[in-house]
């Protein structure tokens, strides 16, 4: 049956990620369909086990989510996400539960999911293939929206593990034609990363680094390697930051970014309006006056949108989303839910074993935090798998 999952998993990562018609919708309706189906079925054949601290964050945020959804200022939309969310949970436990069966498939299913993304962006670009064109920002082929393409928020998986394999190279025994593929990974997903003009993705790969360093850092290494991996980071940090102001409008008032971005725009297809902080000002605006307005369960789960078009200053900043992952849960579901939330993350951080998918799961939250990627269902999804896979809790209940 774990197999079964993550063959579902990957299913709904390429039904959404390929952005076919109705992929979008379709993720979230397998997800409440057929997670539930699995686990009720495996719970029949396994002694399930429920973490204690994180089942009962997860139910108390259910309940409030429950409660924001009967007070939603559509109703619909909330009900639908309700679901879904619960959908979220069973899948937590199903991972939690088969831990050690899933560690290896879903570290296969990431760098299958990548080859295959980046393998269709590559027809879509090339027109090699007359295949369908995404027509919205829910998935993980193609730029159509201010020449930021999820792809990059996506390889930065895979390029986490192969990293996270470099740094503790001598624990897992690699030889020296693994470490020479690991790299040439990365070196290969580094030129679709920086041209996905996703600062999210060149974001949350040097902070994930940088985190990665500092668990490094913990034991005992010899001084001229400390040294040179502190150069490595440093340059990473600094040429993260460097890209992040390149690839915007502002980089023309700027020396040595300014021709850099007019080669971007001139022969890379960027966006040359794209803005250094993309309303990201405005929607947390947004977001602090719809929770003035109802602080206490929110306006229902999934609808910046309806709160955007009361609050935006202009027509063009109306939004689906608050591109950050605890303000959207702070509009929606309120300080109540809010709360149960941040404290189930940070469980999750606190207690989890620092393996590579760890770092993968830090990877992902610091991508939410800048980009309305968690709206993509199978990523938000996935997401919390890994959580599951990666808690640890000696607490725990067993029905």
């Amino acid at each position: 049956m774990p197999q079964v999952f993550t063959l579902l998993i990957f299913f709904l990562l390429i039904v959404e990620g390929f952005g076919i018609p109705f992929g979008h919708e379709a993720a979230v309706l397998l997800s409440i369909i057929f997670i539930p189906v699995l686990f009720v079925h495996m719970l029949f054949h396994k002694k399930f086990i429920f973490p204690k601290k994180a089942t009962l964050l997860f139910l108390i945020f259910l309940i409030i989510t429950l409660i924001s959804t009967a007070f939603s200022v559509n109703v619909s939309n909330s009900f639908q996400y309700l679901l879904f969310l619960l959908s979220m949970f069973l899948a937590f436990l199903i991972s939690y539960n088969y831990k050690k069966q899933l560690e290896k498939p879903l570290i296969i299913l990431i760098f299958t999911s990548s080859a295959l993304f980046t393998i269709y962006y590559l027809i879509l670009s090339s027109h090699l293939l007359n295949l369908y064109t995404p027509q919205n920002g829910y998935q993980l082929v193609y730029s159509g929206i201010l020449s930021h393409n999820h792809l990059g928020d996506f390889l930065v998986l895979p390029s986490i593990l192969c990293i996270y394999y470099l740094y503790n190279r001598r624990h897992y025994s690699l030889t020296i034609s693994y470490q020479l593929l690991a790299i040439s990974f990365c070196f290969l997903s580094i030129p679709f990363i920086i041209f996905s003009y996703s600062r999210s993705a060149y974001l949350s790969i040097a902070l994930t680094i940088v985190l990665l360093h500092v668990n490094y850092l913990q034991k005992k290494h010899s001084w001229s390697s400390r040294v040179v991996s502190r150069i490595v980071i440093l340059l990473i940090v600094l040429a993260t930051g460097f890209f992040i102001v390149a690839t915007t409008r502002q980089a023309a008032q700027q020396p040595y970014p300014s021709k850099v971005n007019k080669y971007l725009v001139q022969k890379g297809g960027l966006d040359k309006y794209k803005d250094l902080y993309g309303n990201r000002l405005e929607y947390i605006s947004e977001a602090l006056r719809s929770f003035q307005k109802r602080p206490i369960f929110g306006v229902g789960p999934d609808n910046f949108s309806s709160v955007s078009r009361i609050y935006s200053t202009a027509p063009t900043h109306v939004t689906s989303s608050a591109h950050n992952i605890f303000l959207e849960v702070l509009v929606g579901q309120g300080i109540l839910g809010l709360l149960p939330f941040v404290g189930l993350i940070l469980l999750i951080i606190i207690k989890s074993r620092k393996n590579a998918l760890y770092f993968v799961f830090l990877g992902m939250l610091i991508n939410f935090q800048t980009d309305y990627t968690y709206q993509i269902y199978s990523l938000l999804l996935f997401f919390f798998i890994l959580a599951g896979s990666i808690y640890r809790e000696k607490t725990s209940i067993i029905p």
